[in-house]
C-alpha cells in the first residue's frame, strides 16, 4: 500500500536541502572585504597671514559641514591647526555605508596645509562587486572637498 505521508516527509527532507544549497551558493558569493584609503593632502598657498587663514579655515568648516556629525575635535590658534572628523556623504556614492574621515588642517603664513584621510571600513563585496568603483568615488569626493577648501579661503574676504 501507498503511503503518503513517505512521500510527505521525503519531500520536506528535500526541500529543506535545496533551501540550505541555495543559502550556501548565494552567501558564498559575497565576501567581508577591509576598504583601506590612503590620506590626501594637498597645499594651498594664499597672500594672507597665519590668524586670517585660521579664521577662513573655521568658517569653511561651518560652511561645508553642517552636519551633526562632523566634529571639530581639536583647534589651536596658536599652533595653527584645526582637526576633526566627519562623515562623507555616500548617497550619491549608492551605497549604505557610512564611511567617516579624518580632516586636518595645518596653517601657517600665506599657506594652508589640508589633509584628509578616509577611515578603513568593513563591507560586504560580491558577485559583480562595485567596491573599485566605490573607493574612486570616495576618493573623487575628497579631492572635490579639497579644491573647495582652496576655493574657500583663496575667494573669501575676513573684515
Amino acid at each position: 500500500m501507498f503511503k503518503f505521508s513517505y512521500i510527505w516527509e521525503n519531500y520536506l527532507t528535500m526541500k529543506t536541502y535545496y533551501l540550505l544549497f541555495l543559502a550556501f551558493f548565494f552567501t558564498s558569493c559575497a565576501s567581508v572585504k577591509v576598504m583601506q584609503f590612503e590620506e590626501i593632502t594637498e597645499y594651498v598657498e594664499v597672500q594672507d597671514t597665519k590668524e586670517n587663514l585660521f579664521v577662513k579655515s573655521n568658517l569653511w568648516l561651518v560652511d561645508a559641514f553642517n552636519d551633526a556629525e562632523a566634529v571639530t575635535q581639536y583647534s589651536d590658534k596658536e599652533a595653527g591647526v584645526i582637526a576633526g572628523k566627519y562623515v562623507i556623504d555616500s548617497s550619491g556614492l549608492n551605497s549604505m555605508y557610512n564611511l567617516k574621515a579624518v580632516i586636518k588642517i595645518f596653517i601657517q603664513n600665506n599657506r594652508a596645509r589640508i589633509s584628509i584621510y578616509p577611515l578603513p571600513f568593513t563591507g560586504y563585496t560580491g558577485y559583480g562587486s562595485t567596491s573599485d568603483r566605490f573607493k574612486d568615488a570616495v576618493i573623487k569626493d575628497v579631492q572635490n572637498l579639497i579644491e573647495n577648501y582652496e576655493y574657500y579661503i583663496s575667494k573669501t574676504k575676513v573684515l
